[in-house]
């Protein structure tokens, strides 16, 4: 006896091997198709110099090097000989007083919040000493924990936005 057929089961097929091709391509990206997906151009090598002595200073800097490490045309080096470009400056946190919602309270207490403010002063040269940015961050809001973030994600962005445009 012979099985029934549905008319479209061969266009079915033919969706069916397309949507896992087009899904191949997604997931595996560029590399599919045997190219790289970021050229050895394409990558710039810089080396982060020290903001500072002040622990506030060392905490602004590794969160920086965390920061633009996620970047992937940036490759952070330790020896500023080997790097394309150097990011040098000078960064600092300091407290600056407390914060309480509760306005009839005056004085320092457990539900206090401790209020923030972060600088980073910032130069980016290339390798013959040409500055090709540099800025003074200051963060947007004033705050207890973001203050640090804001301030680095400045710079980490204003830096791969000048990378980006010098390729």
């Amino acid at each position: 006896m012979k099985r029934a057929r549905f008319p479209g089961t061969n266009m079915i097929k033919r969706l069916f091997a397309i949507l896992w091709l087009f899904l191949a391509g997604l997931i595996l990206g560029e590399t599919a198709f045997g190219q790289e997906s970021h050229r050895e151009a394409d990558v710039h090598r810089i080396f982060v110099g020290s903001f500072g002595s002040n622990p506030d200073a060392a905490y602004l800097r590794s969160k920086l090097l965390l920061r633009l490490g996620r970047a992937r045309t940036i490759l952070i080096v330790e020896d500023p000989d080997t790097a394309d470009v150097l990011l040098n400056g000078a960064a600092a946190m300091r407290l600056v007083g407390y914060y309480n919602s509760n306005l009839r309270v005056r004085y320092r207490n457990s539900a206090n919040v401790r209020v923030y403010d972060a600088k980073m002063t910032v130069g980016l040269e290339d390798k013959k000493g040409r500055i090709l940015w540099s800025g003074t961050l200051k963060p947007r809001f004033w705050g207890s924990q973001y203050v640090s973030d804001n301030v680095v994600n400045q710079a980490a962005r204003h830096v791969t936005n000048v990378l980006h445009d010098i390729k």
